[in-house]
């Protein structure tokens, strides 16, 4: 026959289960929040790497231009036609954004 310390015995050792498995739950739940903010950070960082590419490629491609318009302002017979490739260059340095 259970005594009732028997009982309270078994009620304790049921809450302390209940409560283990609560914190087991946690911790998966915990880790799989943990690794989606990994994925979400590599996500970001790789977004970051094909910015500054992206980025490094406008300026080269800028400077280019730069001694295109400054070539082609060389071949310039008239004022005008330099000041409308200057116009262009500092229009095409404007963000874009």
């Amino acid at each position: 026959m259970l005594s009732p310390t028997n009982i309270y015995i078994y009620i304790y050792i049921y809450i302390y289960i209940c409560v283990c498995v609560h914190l087991n739950f946690n911790l998966v739940q915990a880790a799989r929040e943990a690794k989606a903010l990994e994925a979400a950070k590599n996500d970001l960082e790789k977004q970051v790497k094909e910015l500054t590419s992206c980025l490094e490629e406008e300026k080269t491609m800028r400077v280019i231009s730069l001694f295109t318009v400054n070539e082609n302002a060389e071949a310039c017979n008239s004022v005008s036609s330099c000041l409308v490739l200057l116009i262009w260059f500092f229009y095409s340095l404007s963000p874009t954004c």
